[in-house]
């Protein structure tokens, strides 16, 4: 079996066929999609924020 070389240069990374995105890269993406909607919902409603944040201060 022909061995490749240690070290993965641009030329052998550019010559591999793309892999196929894993179900854990789309679970992450729509992860990360999900709190970047959570977070400008909030901005949306300050109120809610105010509220938040004292909840959370009442903690300590």
């Amino acid at each position: 079996m022909p061995q490749g070389p240690a070290v993965k240069t641009f030329e052998t990374f550019a010559a591999e066929p793309m892999r196929k995105p894993r179900l854990s890269h789309l679970l992450a993406l729509a992860g990360l999609l999900a709190l970047l909607a959570l977070a400008f919902w909030l901005y949306a409603r300050p109120g809610l924020m105010v509220y938040l944040a004292e909840q959370l201060w009442a903690c300590f």
